[in-house]
């Protein structure tokens, strides 16, 4: 397997989160048969948290009133 330098950032992931995000590129690939690369992965996965977060606060800021 071809491995390269993705560290162009300063963001250290754990071994852990290393393999889980290998396995969405995995799947990625599988699925839109074009390969995918961490940066677009972990972006993503930010980009949906954001916005799951931006829905929860919304929800509870709405409880409020």
């Amino acid at each position: 397997m071809h491995k390269t330098n993705e560290q162009s950032h300063s963001l250290k992931i754990s071994e852990e989160a290393s393999a889980k995000i290998l396995e969405i590129q995995l799947i990625l690939k599988k699925q839109l048969r074009k390969h995918v690369s961490k940066k677009q992965v972990i972006t993503s996965s930010i980009r949906a948290l954001e916005e799951k977060m931006g829905l929860i606060v919304n929800r509870k800021e709405g409880e409020d009133e």
